[in-house]
């Protein structure tokens, strides 16, 4: 099975990796209408413009970065997909129980899953998941392949209990023992009632603080759009 098949679990993979990922593209630590930085910044530009003439991105600012390939990838994938593609698959997202991916030009399928293919793990049963899936302690393939040979990507805690490395510094105590946040460079936020959350979710949407004062202030932020709806909501 692989991210280019038009059907099937290989297309709603390719549906749920692509909107994902397309959503990590505007999504930065910048912080609103940064727009990235460098050529990064032309390309925030070019993919915003395409979106909003498509009809396919709410009013508001929008965040943008590229911190990797595959993002960039992704953003230039959408640059030559046509609204409707653009709109199939935010859509299928929404519904993944629903049709597969079949109105989506096989050009823009294939472009996304060549985007897809350096992060993606092909698991001995032939399922592809998410390379971000691998040693995160967690049966993704069925077969248990995805977590076979994971020494040096686990962390141990103070406790003894092994969680994936990249759950370490994260922001949440995933240790029972808070052992994976201790000793982390984070910058944090103070809620007007004194509590503190990670600095980074300052304005992410969420209200993390239990007064909302963390999302008190922020510009509205722009969303992707399926049938005029914003996706994820």
């Amino acid at each position: 099975m692989a991210y280019g098949d038009s059907s099937g679990s290989g297309a709603r993979a390719l549906v749920a990796g692509s909107v994902i990922l397309l959503g990590a593209c505007l999504d930065s630590s910048d912080g609103p209408g940064s727009g990235g930085s460098g050529s990064n910044s032309a390309l925030c530009i070019q993919l915003e413009s395409k979106l909003r003439g498509c009809s396919l991105l709410t009013e508001g600012e929008l965040d943008c970065g590229f911190e990797s390939d595959d993002e960039r990838c992704q953003a230039q994938c959408a640059l030559q997909s046509s609204c409707d593609s653009l709109e199939e698959l935010f859509c299928s997202f929404e519904d993944p129980s629903g049709p597969a991916v079949l109105d989506v030009d096989q050009e823009v399928i294939a472009c996304w899953s060549e985007c897809m293919a350096d992060s993606s793990f092909e698991c001995d049963n032939g399922q592809v998941v998410p390379g971000d899936w691998v040693c995160d302690l967690e049966d993704d393939c069925g077969d248990g392949s995805d977590e076979v040979d994971c020494e040096g990507q686990l962390f141990t805690c103070g406790d003894g209990e092994p969680i994936s490395d990249s759950w370490v510094c994260d922001g949440f105590d995933d240790c029972s023992d808070g052992s994976d946040e201790a000793d982390c460079a984070t910058a944090f936020f103070t809620c007007d009632d004194g509590a503190e959350v990670p600095m980074d979710w300052r304005c992410d949407g969420g209200e993390d603080c239990s007064d909302g004062s963390d999302e008190s202030g922020c510009p509205q932020q722009a969303q992707l759009l399926c049938m005029g709806e914003p996706v994820g909501n």
